[in-house]
């Protein structure tokens, strides 16, 4: 689970979008499982359509669509 967050805010400060809900959302839950929580239902989910819009596929996407 950890690792899953580090990738998403890597990609996310890589891309300079660290002021994004996206980011303080996963800030957030990183500190819940630094701390030995677990994760919602909800959490997850959003954790995986954070997952889906950073990932390789999608910043390809947006690369071309900037560069279109």
């Amino acid at each position: 689970m950890l690792q899953r967050i580090n990738n998403a805010l890597g990609r996310m400060m890589v891309a300079g979008d660290e002021t994004s809900w996206d980011y303080g959302f996963m800030e957030s839950i990183l500190e819940q499982v630094q701390n030995g929580r677990a994760l919602s239902h909800n959490q997850e989910r959003h954790l995986q359509q954070i997952e889906g819009r950073w990932s390789d596929e999608a910043l390809a996407s947006r690369a071309n669509f900037t560069d279109n």
